[in-house]
C-alpha cells in the first residue's frame, strides 16, 4: 500500500508540487495574520469581586457581607477556592474555579450568586466590579501625562480628553487612571450655622437633590407648530449651588452659601504617581480578551498620535510599559533562533551526507513544515507566542529526521548502483517506512499528554505541544509525499550526478566508532558498571537541583512591591517609597524610576494606601551589565536597611501572573488559619520567628492585620432613646458629616462631577470635634454626638483575610540561594516546635501549591507517554522484550539532561520537565532505528554478532545526523540570547545534554544488551517492501557484501 502511494507521488509529482506550493503560500499568509502575544491565552477561571461600603470597617465587611457572600458562592458548581480580603469600606473576593470551566459562564454564575444575597447587604453597599483574573494580564500598555500644571488639570485632561479617545481604539477594553486629583463640587458645612438656622444635613441633601435636575412639559402645539417644552434646572457651577434656597423662615430665604462653603476641590486622594519628583497621572490600558496584542497596541498608538496635537500646550505623554515591545523582541529573537537553527541543521546535513541534492531535499521540508504549522495555528486560533513559536524552534531539528532517514536510505541504494533511479527511490523510501513512522509517532505520542495537562501548566504548554506535533507530523508526510518525487525529479535531470560518494564526516565517525563498539562488546561488565555509577551520580544531581514553577522571562523592567506598616497615610507611604526609589536610581542599568503609591480608582486590587508599586525602567538589553537576578540583589542591598518597609522584587508581567495564580507576588508564603484575630497575630509572629532562621528566606514579613489607629464611636442606646434616636439616625449623620456623601452630580461641558456634602475640615480635625457633631432629633432639636455616644481611640484590624470561609494570616518573603522545595522541607521539620490552639492549622501557599501540582501533572503526562510509547514499540516489533529493552534505556539516556541542568545551574521547572518528556521520545526514536535494522539484518540471514556490529556501523550516520540536527537546532535557545529565550532555555539544555548520552547509549549500550533481551525470531515487518523487492529482483539479498558475518 505504501509503495503504491510513493509510486503515485513520484508519477504525479507535478500535482504534488502544485499542492505543496499552494499550502506553502497559505501558510506564509497565515504567519502574518495569526494573533501575536507574549504568552498563550490564559483565560484563567478566576473571578474577582470588589464590593464597597464606606460606612463599614473590616470586621463589619466580614460579618455582614463576606460571610453570606462566600456561603452563596461556595454553592456554585466548579468552585475550588474562595479568598476574601475585608478592608476599610472595601471587600475583595477571589473565586477560583476548575480550569475547564468557561470564563463567561462562571462569571454569570457568580453574578447570580451575588444577586441572591445582595438584598441582605447593609444600605450603601455597592458591587463596584466583577472581573476575570485575566483582566490584569490583559493590561498591555501604560503611560503617564506630565506638564506644567496642577494635578487636577492633569486628571481632567486624562479623564475627559485622552481616555475617551483611547477607548475607541480597536481591541481596547478598559482604560484605568491612576493619580491626580479628581475634581468635585464640595459643600463644606459649618455645623454652628446649621444650628443657627435650625437646619440639618438631611435638609441640605434634600434641597440640593431637588434643585438639580432638568424637566420637561411635553409637547406644546401652537399655530401649526409643535414646540418641545424643556426646563433647564440642572446646576452648572458653584454660583448656582450657592444660591440654592434651603429654607425661608418668616419669608427670608436661607441660601446654601449661608451655612456652607461651596468650592471646586479634589476628592480624597488614594493614589499618587511621581516621576523625577514631579506628580503625574498614569493610564493603564487593557485589551479585549483573545485579541492580537500587537495590533491592539498599534491601534492604541495611532489614537495617541491623533490626540497629541489637541492636548494643551506643555502636556507630554510618556510610555513606560508596552507589552508589544516585549512581544516583538521575543518574536524577533525566536525567529532568529529558528533561522539560525535551520541553517545549522542544513549545515549538519551537508557535512554528513556530502550531497547537495540530499541536503537540499531534506532542508526544503523545514520551511514547508513551518508554513503548514502556521496555517493550522491560524485555523485553530492559536496565537504566535513564546510557547507556540518555541515548539516550532525546538521541532526544527526533529521534523527533518524523517526526511534525513529516507534521503540517506535512497542515496545508499543509488550509491550501490544495484538499482535503477526509480526503483532506488521507491524501495529506499518504502523499506524505512516502518521505523520512520514508528519513531515519528513516538515523538507525537510523547507530546500529546502535554495537551491533556490541567491547570496553568496545560494552558502554557498545550500550544508548545501542538506546534511541535504538527510540525513533526507534517515533516513525516512531506518525507514520503514530497521527498521521493523531488529526488527523482532532480536526479532525472542530472543523470551523471555523483555527489555524496565520499562521506568524510561519516567516515571519520565510523572509524572512531568501530573499535569503540568492539571494546564495549568485549568489556560489557566494565562498561555496565560505569553506566551504573553515572546513573547513581545523576540521581544525586537530580535530588539537588533547585525547583521552581516557571523560568523567569527577562522583561527588561523591574516592579517593586513596597509595603509600609498598616495605618500609614498615603503621604508617609509615598515618603518611604521615594526614599527607596532614590536609592535604587543609583544601581547600574537603571534608566528611570516611576513611583506609584496607593490604589487606583476602579482597580480590582484592594490594597490600601500603605502599598506602593514603583516601576523601574532599565537601559536597553544590549547595554545592560547585569542579569535580572543580579539586579534584584543589587537593589535589595540598597533598600534592605530602610526601616518600616517590606520590599519584594518582581517584573511587570511576572507580577500579574503570580498575583493571579497565587494571590501574592511573593516567592514564598505560609498561611496560618484560625478564628481569633489576636490569636492569629500572636501565633503568626511566633511562626515568623520560627522560620526566620531557615537559610534561603529573605525579606520575611507577616501581614499586619492589627494595629491600625481607629476611632470607635459606641452609641449609648439608653441615652439615644431619650432623644428619640436610633442607631441609623446616628450612623447616617456621622457618615455624611465626616466621610462625606455624594448627594448629586454636576454635568457641564460634557463632563460630570460629584457634589459631595460633608463638614468643613476645621470642624473634623480632632476627636473632640467628632464629639461636637450635632445630631438632629425628632422632637428635641439638636444633640451633640458626644452626649449620646462614647468616643474612644484604639487600634483595630486593618483588614480581615479569609480563605475557604476561615480567617487566616500569611507570612510572605523572598528566596535567595535555595529552591522552594528544600526550604519548605526545612520548615516542616521546625513546625513541631509550635503549639497551636484547637482548630488552628498551617499550610503552604503561593508558588509551593503550584509546584506540587506541576510535578503531579508532569508525572501524569510522563506515565501516559510511557504507556503510549510502549504500545507503539510493541506494535512495531511484536516483542515485549525488545520493547522493554528500548524503554529501559530511557532513564540512562536522560542522565545527560540532569547533568546539563546541574552544570549550568538551571532549575527543575515546567520547561525542563517538558524537555525530559521530549527527550523521552527522542531517545526511543534512535533505539527504534537501530533495533529495527538489527532485526532486518537478522532476517537477511546474518548472525547475531554481525547484525549488532554492522547495524551500529550502518545506522551510525542517520543516528548521528538526527542527534546533531536536533541538538544544533536548539543551540540558539540554549544559549539564552534575547527576550523570550528564557522560557525554553531549560528545555533546550535538557535536550542537548540528553542527546549526548542517549546517542552514546543507543549506539553502545543497547546493542550490548540486545542479545540478552530475548531469543531472536524472524519477524514479518514491512511485508509490502519485501514483496516489492522480491517481485523486482527475486529472493536474493540485494547487498550480499554489505555485511560480513562475524566468525
Amino acid at each position: 500500500m505504501l509503495s503504491k502511494i510513493i509510486q503515485f507521488s513520484v508519477k504525479s509529482r507535478t500535482l504534488i508540487f502544485i499542492i505543496t506550493a499552494l499550502i506553502f503560500i497559505m501558510g506564509v499568509r497565515s504567519a502574518f495574520r495569526v494573533n501575536r502575544d507574549i504568552l498563550p491565552d490564559l483565560a484563567i477561571p478566576i473571578i474577582t469581586i470588589v464590593i464597597e461600603n464606606h460606612s463599614l470597617g473590616p470586621e463589619d465587611m466580614e460579618n455582614l457581607i463576606a460571610r453570606p457572600l462566600e456561603s452563596s458562592i461556595r454553592s456554585a458548581p466548579g468552585v475550588n477556592k474562595v479568598v476574601s480580603v475585608c478592608g476599610l469600606g472595601l471587600l475583595a473576593v477571589t473565586v477560583e474555579f476548575q480550569w475547564n470551566e468557561d470564563p463567561w459562564r462562571i462569571r454569570q454564575s457568580v453574578s447570580e450568586k451575588i444577586a441572591a444575597v445582595q438584598a441582605s447587604f447593609p444600605a450603601g453597599t455597592e458591587v463596584s466590579s466583577i472581573g476575570t483574573a485575566s483582566s490584569r494580564m490583559s493590561e498591555i500598555f501604560e503611560f503617564y501625562l506630565s506638564g506644567d500644571t496642577d494635578e487636577m488639570s492633569l486628571r481632567e485632561i486624562a479623564n475627559f480628553i485622552v481616555k475617551p479617545k483611547l477607548q475607541t481604539a480597536q481591541g481596547i477594553a478598559r482604560v484605568r487612571i491612576f493619580g491626580g486629583d479628581a475634581k468635585q463640587f464640595q459643600i463644606l458645612v459649618d455645623p454652628n450655622k446649621l444650628k443657627k438656622f435650625g437646619l440639618s444635613l438631611d435638609e441640605v441633601e434634600k434641597s440640593v437633590e431637588e434643585n438639580n435636575h432638568n424637566f420637561t412639559g411635553g409637547i406644546f402645539p401652537s399655530h401649526g407648530i409643535e414646540y418641545v417644552i424643556r426646563g433647564i434646572g440642572a446646576i452648572k457651577n458653584v454660583g448656582e449651588l450657592e444660591n440654592i434656597i434651603l429654607a425661608s423662615p418668616n419669608g427670608v430665604p436661607v441660601h446654601l452659601s449661608a451655612v456652607a462653603r461651596v468650592v471646586e476641590g479634589p476628592a480624597l486622594k488614594r493614589g499618587l504617581m511621581e516621576v523625577n519628583g514631579k506628580r503625574v497621572v498614569s493610564l493603564t490600558v487593557s485589551k479585549q480578551q483573545g485579541l492580537d496584542t500587537v495590533k491592539a497596541v498599534a491601534s492604541l498608538k495611532n489614537s495617541i498620535a491623533e490626540i497629541k496635537p489637541f492636548l494643551p500646550s506643555g502636556i507630554k505623554l510618556e510610555t513606560f510599559f508596552d507589552q508589544s515591545e516585549l512581544i516583538n523582541d521575543t518574536s524577533k529573537n525566536l525567529s532568529e533562533a529558528m533561522l539560525i537553527g535551520g541553517l545549522a541543521v542544513v549545515l549538519i546535513l551537508y557535512l554528513f551526507l556530502n550531497n547537495i541534492v540530499a541536503t537540499f531535499v531534506s532542508a526544503v521540508t523545514i520551511p514547508l513544515s513551518v508554513a503548514v504549522t502556521f496555517y493550522l495555528m491560524y485555523l485553530a486560533g492559536v496565537s504566535a507566542n513564546i510557547m507556540s513559536l518555541g515548539g516550532i524552534v525546538v521541532g526544527i531539528g526533529t521534523l527533518v529526521d524523517a526526511a534525513i532517514v529516507i534521503c540517506e536510505n535512497i542515496f545508499r541504494h543509488l550509491e550501490s548502483k544495484k538499482l535503477a533511479l526509480y526503483d532506488s527511490v521507491i524501495i529506499g523510501a518504502s523499506e524505512v517506512f516502518k521505523p520512520v513512522l514508528a519513531s515519528t509517532l513516538i515523538i507525537c505520542v510523547v507530546f500529546m499528554p502535554l495537551m491533556t495537562l490541567g491547570g496553568f501548566e496545560g494552558r502554557i504548554f498545550s500550544p508548545f505541544a501542538l506546534t511541535m506535533i504538527v510540525s513533526i507530523f507534517v515533516g513525516l508526510l512531506l518525507s514520503f509525499l514530497l521527498v521521493p518525487p523531488l529526488i527523482f525529479l532532480i536526479l532525472s535531470k542530472y543523470k551523471n550526478y555523483e555527489g555524496g560518494r565520499n562521506h568524510f564526516i561519516a567516515s571519520f565517525f565510523v572509524k572512531k566508532f568501530e573499535p569503540l563498539q568492539r571494546g564495549v562488546l568485549a568489556n560489557g561488565r566494565t562498561f555496565s558498571a560505569a553506566v551504573f555509577i553515572l546513573f547513581v551520580l545523576a540521581i544525586i544531581a537530580l535530588i539537588n537541583l533547585p525547583v521552581e514553577l516557571l523560568p523567569p522571562i527577562d522583561e527588561n523592567a523591574v516592579m517593586l512591591s513596597v509595603v509600609t506598616p498598616p495605618g500609614s497615610s498615603l503621604a508617609e507611604t509615598a515618603r518611604l517609597t521615594k526614599l527607596a526609589c532614590e536609592k535604587i536610581k543609583g544601581v547600574d542599568d537603571v534608566e528611570s524610576v516611576l513611583q506609584r503609591s496607593g490604589r487606583a480608582e476602579g482597580s480590582d486590587c484592594i490594597e490600601g494606601v500603605n502599598v506602593s508599586e514603583p516601576y523601574i525602567k532599565l537601559v536597553p538589553r544590549s547595554k545592560r551589565k547585569h542579569s535580572m537576578e543580579k539586579l534584584f540583589d543589587l537593589m535589595n542591598e540598597r533598600v534592605k536597611d530602610i526601616p518600616g518597609i517590606l520590599v519584594i522584587f518582581t517584573q511587570p508581567l511576572a507580577n500579574r501572573i503570580e498575583e493571579t495564580l497565587s494571590g501574592t507576588s511573593a516567592k514564598f508564603s505560609i498561611k496560618l488559619f484560625g478564628h481569633d484575630l489576636n490569636a492569629l497575630s500572636e501565633k503568626g509572629n511566633e511562626l515568623l520567628n520560627l522560620i526566620s532562621t531557615v537559610p534561603g528566606l529573605t525579606n520575611l514579613q507577616i501581614e499586619q492585620t492589627q494595629g491600625v489607629p481607629t476611632v470607635v464611636i459606641k452609641p449609648d442606646r439608653r441615652k439615644a432613646a431619650k432623644f428619640g434616636l436610633n442607631i441609623e439616625d446616628i450612623a447616617r449623620t456621622v457618615e455624611m458629616a465626616i466621610e462625606g456623601k455624594t448627594v448629586s452630580r454636576v454635568l457641564t461641558g460634557g463632563r460630570e462631577y460629584d457634589i459631595v456634602l460633608r463638614l468643613d475640615e476645621r470642624f473634623r480635625k480632632t476627636m473632640s470635634d467628632i464629639g461636637e457633631l450635632y445630631i438632629d432629633t425628632p422632637a428635641f432639636g439638636k444633640v451633640k454626638l458626644g452626649e449620646v455616644s462614647e468616643i474612644n481611640s484604639t487600634k483595630g484590624p486593618s483588614s480581615v483575610k479569609r480563605e475557604d470561609m476561615q480567617r487566616r494570616i500569611q507570612i510572605n518573603g523572598s528566596i535567595s540561594g535555595r529552591d522552594l522545595f528544600s526550604i519548605t522541607d526545612d520548615i516542616k521539620k521546625k513546625l513541631a516546635g509550635i503549639k497551636l490552639p484547637e482548630g488552628y492549622f498551617i499550610s503552604f501557599g503561593g508558588n509551593y501549591e503550584k509546584q506540587v501540582r506541576m510535578l503531579s501533572e508532569i508525572t501524569y503526562a510522563f506515565l501516559l507517554a510511557l504507556i503510549g510509547v510502549f504500545a507503539i514499540l510493541f506494535v512495531s516489533f511484536g516483542s515485549v522484550s525488545q520493547s522493554l529493552l528500548i524503554i529501559v534505556t530511557i532513564p540512562l539516556a536522560l542522565m545527560g539532561g540532569v547533568f546539563a541542568l546541574f552544570v549550568t545551574g538551571t532549575s527543575l521547572n515546567v520547561s525542563s520537565l517538558v524537555g525530559f518528556i521530549a527527550h523521552f521520545g527522542l531517545s526511543v526514536q534512535k533505539g527504534v532505528i537501530l533495533v529495527e535494522y538489527i532485526n532486518d539484518l537478522r532476517k537477511r540471514g546474518h548472525n547475531l554478532m554481525s547484525s549488532v556490529i554492522n547495524a551500529g556501523k550502518i545506522r551510525l550516520r542517520p543516528v548521528l545526523m538526527t542527534s546533531f540536527t536536533t541538538a544544533f537546532g536548539v543551540v540558539p535557545i540554549a544559549l539564552g540570547f534575547g527576550a523570550g529565550a528564557e522560557m525554553q532555555q531549560p528545555l533546550a539544555i535538557v535536550l542537548i545534554g540528553g542527546l549526548i548520552t542517549s546517542t552514546i547509549f543507543t549506539l553502545l549500550w543497547l546493542p550490548l544488551f540486545y542479545g540478552t533481551a530475548e531469543k531472536f525470531t524472524m519477524e514479518t515487518a514491512h511485508e509490502s517492501t519485501v514483496r516489492l523487492i522480491r517481485r523486482l529482483y527475486g529472493k536474493k539479498d540485494l547487498y550480499p557484501g554489505e555485511v560480513e558475518d562475524e566468525k
